[in-house]
Order: structure tokens, then sequence, then C-alpha cells
């Protein structure tokens, strides 16, 4: 699947409005955000993360060498008394 570059704003835009805002870029240039979508600089969708903990992240940042993710999140983003937590998963090239 590949995106334009209006599309690959609106699958962000979209996606920000389902699970955050908050996105990062990697070294390659490509982007992740969502819940957790991985997006390359050319607009093809290259993963969608499932993250067990929750439907509600709202950021997400590399470790060493871009090999994991580092993930908060919060079960309902709807409950406004949610905890949140930061979960680590493997990232994909």
């Amino acid at each position: 699947m590949f995106l334009s570059n209006s599309q690959t704003e609106n699958a962000f835009e979209a996606a920000a409005t389902n699970f955050g805002r908050s996105t990062t870029t990697d070294l390659s240039q490509n982007r992740f955000g969502g819940g957790i979508l991985k997006i390359s600089p050319g607009g093809k969708l290259l993963h969608v993360f499932e993250i067990a903990a929750g439907n509600g992240t709202t950021n997400v940042a590399f470790g060493d060498g871009e090999k994991e993710l580092y993930v908060t999140v919060v079960k309902d983003p709807k409950d406004p008394q949610a905890k949140g937590s930061i979960v680590k998963i493997a990232n994909v090239k």
C-alpha cells in the first residue's frame, strides 16, 4: 500500500484523532505514530504495531540503535482517570 503525501498526512491525522498525536521519525525517515504505525518517507504503510497494554498511545521513542520502541499508553484513552504505562516493543526493519 502506498500513500500520496496528502494521504500520508491524512493517515497520520486519522491515527492522531483515534490514538493520539505523538509521532517520531527514525534515521531512515520512516514515521511512527498513531497506534503505532510505521510509514515510509514515500507513504508506504510498512507495519502496524500491536500494543497489548491499551489503545491510548501517547508517545513513542527509540531505544539504542532503534532496535526497540518505548511507547507510553493508557488502556482506555476515553477514561480521564486511566493510569499510563510504558511498554517496550521490538522494532521491525
